[in-house]
């Protein structure tokens, strides 16, 4: 994805005229910045926490509040679960519903 969002600014780099020397330093600036945070994101990155991170079993038992949000999230997990079964139980009626809704 980095190098793609660089190619966006390569047509920058070459316009010509005023707005290609307003743009100029731009394009040179955030294609720097995308390439450098590229190389951090796949080396630097692992590096780091394949040293500071400990194994999963290193923490023990997870605390109250640990399992009230796990809780409170698998609830929000499931919700959404079955509304997404009950959408798609009944597709053909969302999508009538849908078309007569936009413009």
């Amino acid at each position: 994805m980095s190098l793609s969002l660089v190619a966006v600014f390569i047509p920058l780099l070459f316009m010509s005229g005023l707005v290609g020397r307003l743009l100029h330093e731009f394009a040179v600036t955030l294609s720097a910045a995308i390439l450098v945070s590229g190389v951090v994101s796949l080396t630097l990155t692992p590096m780091m926490c394949s040293r500071f991170l400990k194994p999963e079993s290193a923490y023990g038992e997870p605390g109250w509040f640990y399992r009230l949000c796990e809780g409170g999230f698998n609830w929000l997990l499931g919700g959404y679960t079955a509304g997404l079964r009950w959408v798609l139980r009944i597709r053909s009626s969302c999508s009538a519903w849908w078309c007569s809704r936009s413009p």
